[in-house]
């Protein structure tokens, strides 16, 4: 894994900047990925990105962490644990739903979208595959915001435009809620 972090690792521009940001602000800032939480555990230790305060990621693969973490894990086996993962997170820490973004970018994130709409979260659809829409509009699901390429089904992957957005533009939508 470190070596694939070593030559590969490579992230959305803004992303460190919003993570730090967002961490400056006291905004909580919660990954919820069907990833191994091995995978972030080592992104964090090498420093490729800030660790946040609550990573929900499957637990297949993941190493034991000696002396502190700032990072805690929540697991997450299918998509439809990420919005139970949430609430969790939210009922711990006090936070409301209107104070709550869902970002995602595919179908497997349908789930955590259908839960946000209900309890009042601000969508952003980010990189969009065609799975996210289809979800969405199936169910009546109103994305609030598109950041980045949009893609149509069978649309080939543009990295270029991918690589072009900033999540640091994300600020005024995140400032606005709050």
């Amino acid at each position: 894994m470190d070596a694939y972090l070593d030559d590969c690792f490579l992230t959305y521009r803004g992303v460190t900047e919003l993570i730090q940001w967002c961490s400056k602000k006291n905004i909580l800032f919660m990954i919820n990925t069907t990833g191994m939480q091995g995978y972030f555990q080592r992104v964090f230790k090498k420093g490729l990105l800030p660790e946040v305060p609550v990573a929900s990621a499957h637990p297949m693969i993941k190493f034991e962490e000696k002396g502190r973490t700032f990072c805690r894990y929540q697991d997450l086996f299918e998509t439809r644990d990420k919005p139970l993962n949430t609430q969790k997170i939210m009922g711990k820490y006090d936070i409301g739903a209107v104070k709550t973004i869902v970002i995602g970018d595919s179908g497997g994130d349908g789930p955590h979208f259908d839960w946000g709409a209900q309890a009042g979260a601000l969508l952003i659809a980010c990189m969009a595959k065609s799975s996210l829409d289809q979800y969405c509009s199936r169910r009546g699901i109103e994305i609030n915001l598109y950041v980045g390429p949009r893609y149509s089904k069978g649309a080939k992957r543009s990295v270029e435009s991918e690589m072009g957005v900033n999540f640091m533009d994300l600020m005024p939508e995140i400032e606005k809620i709050l």
